[in-house]
């Protein structure tokens, strides 16, 4: 499941690379669950309007001091989000690029910073 994860997350950070480097900026921000403005060419290799593999809808983050794909409402453990931290990040959950947001949602920061 982890390793699923990872490869979607990879491929949706990827995704909104491109359409930064393409258009100048990253998209605007949206709501759990929606297809960020003109993102649906780019998201074609995978399903961002599905739940994802550790339950919790996609979601794009985009509030100025910080922009990310975050995974919203996943019911996955604590436990099994740093072992997937320590396989895409630096292991911990509180620091690096894959961060806990708040209770139940994660995110994987492409620009700028939480704290």
């Amino acid at each position: 499941m982890n390793t699923r994860f990872a490869a979607d997350l990879r491929v949706a950070a990827d995704a909104f690379t491109m359409y930064a480097q393409e258009h100048g900026d990253f998209p605007p921000d949206v709501g759990p669950g929606q297809m960020p403005s003109g993102m649906s060419s780019y998201l074609a290799r995978m399903d961002w309007l599905s739940p994802t593999v550790l339950g919790g809808a996609w979601d794009w983050d985009n509030w100025g001091y910080v922009k990310g794909v975050t995974v919203n409402g996943t019911p996955a453990s604590v436990y099994q989000l740093t072992r997937l931290d320590a396989v895409i990040d630096d292991g911990n959950l509180d620091t690096g690029t894959f961060q806990r947001r708040d209770g139940t949602a994660y995110i994987y920061i492409l620009d700028g910073a939480l704290n």
